[in-house]
């Protein structure tokens, strides 16, 4: 295996490595391309990095992580992206969803929170939690205003059913604005 000791910047059209690996110790690999595609190769391969980014700039382009299984003779060919921590002492395998200067939205596993599967706003999980799955028992918990569309078969709303914590009452309203209260 061949190891750098000092990263070179080469510029080459094709880089391909038969039958061998490409070690880069200390540095980092980068990997710029207008519109290419990064392969890992043949099923088993795997990439480990601390991180991998995938940025652009091009106006009028999509960024894309594709994971794709094509064998379509066995049930168990799956596609899989796995995010993982080190145990209960670790931080939480999330996704985070961000529109620059704009909102965060984070989703994962709380692992302060016996791993509840959680959506929160903000960048961190058990800050501002919207909605809980708890893990052990299958419980649906939802922070702020839940309203349920209630719709005729065209689609067009006929009412709008919610609760209102503050009183108590679980309530519905026509289309029309009758409102009616149940107590809870």
């Amino acid at each position: 295996m061949a190891t750098a000791s000092r990263l070179t910047t080469y510029h080459l059209p094709v880089v391909t490595i038969y039958a061998g690996d490409l070690d880069i110790t200390n540095g980092d690999l980068d990997m710029n391309s207008q519109g290419g595609v990064l392969n890992v190769g043949a099923a088993g391969n795997d990439w480990t990095g601390s991180a991998i980014a995938h940025e652009s700039a091009v106006v009028g382009t999509n960024k894309a992580l594709t994971i794709t299984n094509t064998d379509n003779t066995n049930a168990a060919s799956h596609a899989h992206l796995q995010l993982g921590t080190g145990g209960s002492s670790g931080g939480d395998p999330r996704i985070q969803f961000q529109v620059s200067g704009g909102e965060v939205v984070t989703i994962g596993l709380d692992n302060t929170a016996s791993d509840n599967f959680t959506i929160s706003d903000g960048t961190a999980l058990g800050t501002a939690d919207r909605l809980i799955l708890e893990t052990a028992t299958g419980d649906l918990k939802l922070f702020g205003h839940l309203t349920v569309l209630i719709t005729d078969t065209d689609g067009d709303t006929e009412g709008q059913l919610w609760y209102d914590a503050s009183e108590d009452k679980l309530k519905f309203k026509t289309a029309a604005g009758v409102e009616t209260v149940t107590s809870a």
